[in-house]
Formats: structure tokens, C-alpha cells, sequence
């Protein structure tokens, strides 16, 4: 486990050394109030996963679906083909900047699951069980993830919680992930500050952008149980697969750090 932590801290050391430029239990409304959270009034859309999703109006939204050569990239002083290159690379499928108070959401696509279709499966007491696990503590270097919840979306289920990202004991940043699995996709929602905090402002926007989720279908998946530890197909629903997914994340909230960084010196 040790071994497999450390491989992944130098793919992180790698991405920041290259300065890639990109920048319990609550139940969700049926409709976001898009318009009073400051959110576009036209969905984001991924067609790749079959989703859609509203953004912050204000904010420079990327995805990795977009023409290397969209207005968008010139304007803000970035390199078309290396943004995509870099999303394609890390699994980002939407990445939401806030050049002004340095906040970043971004979506990313941790992997796939032939057997585990949706987060849905589980019972409540599976997937709590589940989220103590994924639970880790305050450290030094990398990230930690704490005070999650159980969130109930009208589609999907979610793990939520607080995270903190580290570097030699100094804070790079702090914010939320939600974190899901829909129609085989591992999917983490997150949204971080590299300036303080994250705002309460920032916090319910960030619920609203969550609320705001739509899938155009849900493949239908028969019920899992965590407690069938021995059965195979659940090897990859545990909290060291998971541990694993967020060191990849984190990899790719580096990204938006120094990207970041780099534009707002444009």
C-alpha cells in the first residue's frame, strides 16, 4: 500500500514539476435554483458520459471535448492543444476557473467498473461503512478527506466531504469533493480554494452545481453487498482503491494551482 502511495506522490511530483497551464444523510432539490447560485442558464455538457451540468456564469469553463482552437483558449491566454492534451491525460472532463479569488472545480473521471454500475447499489449502512474508510487524517503531504455525508441526488448517490491539500506542512488548498460512481464511471466533483478557505458562497454554489447534474439515462444494476468482501467483483469497492482515486485527483487539482498561477501573471 506504502509503495503504491509513494508511486503516485512522484506522478504528482511530475505534474507539478511540468506546470501544465489549467488553471449524515441530505436529500437534493429536484431543480437547482440556477439563477439565484450565479450558475449559467445553458448545462455544460459531457457527451462522452452522457451528462450535463450547470457552471458558474462568471468563471472560465473548459472541457475536454472542446475544438483546440475555441475563442475561449486565445482569450485567456492559453494553448488550446496542451489544455485538452493535459485533461485527456488526467481524466478531467470539466474544469470551472475563477481567475479573480483563485477557486477551481473541475470534474474528473477517476476510472471505469465493469461489475460495480452504480454507487446506488449499496445499502445506506454499505455505503457509510464505506465512507469511514475513505476517511483520512490530517497530514503533512498530500490530501486528507474528513466530515464526509451521504448526499442523495434525485439521480445519483453521493460521498461528500471536506478536503485539505498539503506540501511540507504548508496549505495549497482546501475546499470539497463529492465523490460517485454512475453507469460505471468513478466520478469525483470537487471544488477548491488556493487563496484561504472556500467561501460560503462559493460552498452553496458548489451544492447548487451538484443539484444541477443530469444524466440523459442510468444503466439498470441489481444490489451489491460491501459485506461480500471475498466476491472479486467487489475488490475495487474499498476504501485503498478509493485512497488511491484521490492521490490521482489530487494530481489533477495540481494542475489548477499552478495554472492558476501562471494565467493570472498574464
Amino acid at each position: 500500500m506504502r509503495s503504491t502511495i509513494k508511486a503516485w506522490k512522484k506522478r504528482i511530483g511530475a505534474i507539478a514539476a511540468a506546470g501544465f497551464f489549467a488553471f449524515g444523510t441530505a436529500a437534493a432539490p429536484s431543480w437547482a435554483d440556477t439563477d439565484a447560485a450565479g450558475l449559467s442558464s445553458e448545462p455544460v455538457r459531457v457527451e462522452s458520459i452522457g451528462m450535463e451540468m450547470q457552471v458558474p456564469e462568471s468563471w472560465v469553463t473548459l472541457t475536454q471535448e472542446m475544438a483546440e482552437d475555441d475563442p475561449v483558449f486565445t482569450e485567456n491566454h492559453m494553448d488550446g492543444a496542451s489544455m485538452i492534451k493535459n485533461y485527456q491525460e488526467n481524466g478531467i472532463l470539466i474544469d470551472s476557473l475563477n481567475m479573480e479569488n483563485r477557486v477551481e472545480f473541475n470534474v474528473a473521471l477517476s476510472g471505469k467498473d465493469e461489475n460495480i454500475i452504480q454507487l446506488t447499489q449499496f445499502s445506506d449502512e454499505d455505503v457509510r461503512i464505506y465512507a469511514e474508510g475513505l476517511t483520512t487524517p490530517d497530514t503533512d503531504n498530500g490530501l486528507s478527506f474528513h466530515d464526509y455525508e451521504i448526499y442523495d441526488h434525485d439521480q445519483l448517490r453521493f460521498i461528500a466531504g471536506e478536503a485539505e491539500i498539503k506540501s511540507n506542512g504548508e496549505t495549497m488548498g482546501t475546499g470539497q469533493q463529492y465523490y460517485t460512481i454512475v453507469n460505471g464511471n468513478r466520478l469525483c466533483f470537487q471544488m477548491v480554494s488556493f487563496d484561504g478557505e472556500l467561501s460560503q458562497e462559493d460552498r452553496q454554489m458548489f451544492r447548487s452545481m451538484i443539484d444541477s447534474v443530469h444524466f440523459d439515462s442510468l444503466q439498470e444494476a441489481g444490489a451489491l453487498s460491501i459485506k461480500e468482501g471475498t466476491n472479486p467483483i467487489l475488490e475495487q469497492f474499498s476504501a485503498q482503491y478509493f485512497l488511491r482515486n484521490l492521490i490521482i485527483l489530487l494530481a489533477a487539482i495540481l494542475i489548477g494551482y499552478y495554472g492558476i498561477g501562471k494565467i493570472r501573471k498574464k
